[in-house]
């Protein structure tokens, strides 16, 4: 899985179940858990 940071967006190339464990993970550190999620499926 691999994440690519820039300063608009994040995303996440990986298996969904692979996202969504981190976004899961990560849930507390991470204000907008929507931009995660979509960024994840925009690929």
């Amino acid at each position: 899985m691999k994440i690519y940071k820039s300063p608009d967006k994040v995303v996440i190339q990986g298996k969904a179940w692979q996202v969504l464990h981190l976004l899961k993970e990560y849930r507390k550190h991470f204000e907008n858990v929507r931009d995660w999620t979509n960024a994840g499926k925009r690929k």
